[in-house]
Formats: structure tokens, sequence, C-alpha cells
């Protein structure tokens, strides 16, 4: 189960560079999320670990990032080692899957879907996440780059944007990225919302399963979660090179 995700999170994240070194993905998309930014280690390989490790040193520096690596709890030989070359764990995030099939999902007419990422959602996303404008550039590519059907949800109240998420669906597992609720808007029931509009879209296009990562100090995250069902299956964390 953990590959099974870790590959399809991986497919709906595209990075702009990516190179397989001996069973690891070494990704990157100019620093834009640790996700798109990182090593993940998919299978063990046969080579030395340690010179994997410095080579994926040096992939990073040579554009100018920091070596980043993505880590489950079937790395705790990788884990060590880097702790001890002085690799900082950070974002312990916990993966949660939710079977759909008996799932009510009422329809849920004020949230917009589109299959594509559109200007008027982009927008919305952007000024939702505070992004600058280059980051909403680099947005935009990764969404572009993505190779599965994606459902992209809004909330508008009038011409505020009020909760966005993404749905990207593989292999009948459709999984929740980047939900945001306006701070104004929060506690009321719209990112519940957004979250059924794309659980409905997913299986009418045949998924079976849902899958999301929530951050183990998101508290209100965590509960809304609960709530609706989404079961812990692993946890995951980076380890980031001290510079």
């Amino acid at each position: 189960m953990i590959n099974f995700l870790e590959e399809i999170s991986m497919n709906a994240w595209p990075a702009f560079r990516q190179v397989v070194d001996d069973g690891w993905v070494l990704r990157s998309a100019q620093g834009y999320t640790r996700r798109a930014n990182s090593v993940i280690p998919l299978s063990p390989g046969t080579g030395d670990i340690e010179a994997k490790i410095v080579r994926c040193e040096a992939f990073y520096r040579q554009q100018g990032l920091p070596a980043i690596f993505k880590l489950t709890p079937a790395e705790s030989q990788l884990d060590d080692l880097l702790a001890a070359r002085q690799y900082e764990q950070q974002a312990m995030t916990s993966v949660q899957v939710l079977p759909l099939a008996k799932l009510e999902l009422p329809a849920t007419p004020a949230v917009t879907i589109f299959t594509e990422p559109t200007p008027a959602w982009l927008t919305a996303s952007g000024l939702l996440h505070a992004s600058t404008l280059a980051l909403r550039g680099l947005d935009q590519r990764i969404l572009e780059n993505i190779c599965h059907p994606t459902c992209l949800a809004l909330v508008m109240d009038g011409p505020t944007p009020v909760v966005v998420g993404l749905g990207v669906l593989e292999r009948h597992y459709v999984g929740l990225f980047g939900i945001i609720t306006d701070p104004a808007h929060r506690r009321r029931g719209f990112a519940r919302q957004i979250i059924t509009a794309i659980l409905h879209w997913a299986r009418e296009h045949g998924a079976t399963h849902a899958y999301l990562q929530v951050m183990h100090d998101n508290a209100p995250a965590l509960a809304l979660y609960a709530k609706l069902g989404f079961v812990p299956q692993y946890s995951y964390w980076y380890r980031v090179k001290r510079v």
C-alpha cells in the first residue's frame, strides 16, 4: 500500500525534471513545493546507499536547490543515515484513505468543477494560497503536466473565492490536494462541501477510494477528515539538508 500510494501521489503532482537512480526518483520543479523537489525512494535498489546519497546531493546542488528526501517507515535505514549527515526532519504527514462505495455524497450545486486549470480557478487558488505571480506560474505549469483526470473545485461568495481544492484520479484512487478555505469563511462547512463535490465527481468517474495527505500538526483538518471517515495508513516526512 505504501509504494502504491507514493507512486500515484507522485504522479498527481509532477515535477519538471525527474531522474531515476537505482530505485530512487529524484524530482525537481524550480524549488516549488517539497513534494516536487525531493528524492522519493520507491525501492531500495542494489547500489551503495551512501554513494546514492552523494549523487542526490550533487543533483540538487547543480540546480541550486537543497537536497530533500521524502521518507516513509519503509526507509528507516536511509532515515538514520540522513540524520547522521545533519539532515533535519520536517513536515510529519499522515496519509489517509477512505472507501467510497457506501459513502453518502449529496449534490453540491454551490461548487463549480473544472477539469483543467482555468484562469478563474488559478486566480482563486493563488489568492487563497497568497501566492506571488511567479509561484502561480509554477503552479499552473505543474497542473498542466498532470497526466490523469483532474477535478479542480471552487466555491465563490460573489467576487470572493471561498475555498478551492484539487482531485487527481488514477487507478480508481482519487487524491485530494491543496484544499484551502478563506480565513473569513472557515468553520462554516465549506471545506467539507468541496471535498464532497470532488469525491462525488471521482466516484462518477470510477473511483473506489480517496486518499489525502495531512500534516500531523493540522488539528482542524485531522478532525474534519476523521468525521468524513478517512483512516490513517502511514506517515511520511522530509529530511532536508542543513545549509
